[in-house]
């Protein structure tokens, strides 16, 4: 993996937030208490929309990333140094379940900086994980190589997000932003790995703020299109079958992407799956995929919950 997280393109005055930052004399800073901290061969590889992240060694030997929070983004009352903000940050490494789809958040804590350039002081929150070799989602979908592992991938990918986002509600955590540049691909095997999670009472604008995010997200898995997230038009059956079959259409895939555009409908305002919890997301996915067959078109319904052959 080169980058943990792709820049965002169209969010305003990140680019010249970072290049401030930057040309006040921060990555040097940075960097330098990264070494005196005892972080080995440590190096700045990627802006993300709030955060600057880097890449060191551990004295173990553990590759590790480092995020560490932007100063510009300081500027959002969310961001701000208050005591609610800095306990969650603390109890982020123990609240985050070890689960094969989550980060693991190794510690976190407040960074002192002085910048020498303007003798501005600075607090900024820190939080150290395991280095992930992979990409993201959203690299994965504009590379024909994820597609090469078929539907498999695709009921994998689902089914993975989707027990992660429910193991995080089963500690009172969040997923800020379930989207394609937020899910991590590990190398080799595909698998999926939430990343930028959040510690959070469950209050229902969240859980719609996740639900949208989630479904968005989902769209994107089946169309490709990761530029247009928050439009929830119709999904088009003929981009979402030439996106997984590129030309070659057989009567089962067919079958089995169309039951999931019904999931992703049964999403929606109307659907019966809006606002369902993550559990019951993961156990409606859970039953279509244990009820595909290899023999014959079958058609699905969302029966309290649940994916049904109809």
């Amino acid at each position: 993996m080169t980058d943990p997280r792709l820049p965002l393109t169209g969010v305003p005055d990140v680019d010249a937030g970072h290049a401030a930052d930057e040309a006040s004399g921060l990555g040097s800073e940075v960097l330098r208490w990264l070494e005196s901290s005892g972080w080995a061969q440590p190096r700045h590889i990627h802006n993300g929309r709030y955060a600057r992240i880097y890449e060191a060694h551990a004295r173990n030997g553990l590759k590790v990333a480092v995020q560490v929070q932007a100063p510009y983004a300081l500027q959002r009352p969310k961001a701000r140094h208050t005591l609610g903000n800095y306990l969650r940050l603390k109890l982020l490494p123990w609240l985050t379940p070890v689960h094969p789809n989550l980060v693991r958040y190794l510690s976190s804590g407040v960074l002192r900086l002085k910048i020498p350039e303007t003798g501005r002081r600075l607090r900024l929150y820190y939080i150290v994980m395991p280095f992930i070799e992979g990409g993201t989602l959203q690299q994965a979908l504009g590379d024909p190589a994820f597609r090469t592992g078929g539907l498999e991938r695709l009921h994998g990918t689902i089914l993975g997000i989707l027990e992660g986002w429910s193991a995080i509600h089963a500690r009172g955590l969040r997923q800020g932003d379930i989207s394609p540049s937020n899910i991590i691909l590990e190398n080799g095997t595909w698998n999926p790995v939430l990343i930028d999670l959040r510690f959070s009472l469950r209050f229902a604008h969240k859980l719609i703020h996740e639900h949208r995010r989630f479904r968005s997200t989902l769209r994107a898995m089946l169309t490709g299109d990761w530029q247009n997230l928050r439009v929830f038009t119709p999904l088009s059956a003929e981009a979402v079958m030439a996106y997984w079959q590129s030309g070659r259409p057989d009567a089962e895939s067919t079958r089995q992407l169309r039951a999931w555009m019904d999931f992703e409908a049964a999403l929606g305002e109307n659907g019966r799956l809006y606002l369902a919890s993550p559990p019951k997301l993961l156990a409606a996915a859970r039953e279509w995929a244990s009820a595909r067959t290899e023999t014959g078109p079958v058609a699905y319904s969302v029966q309290g919950g649940r994916m049904m052959p109809r």
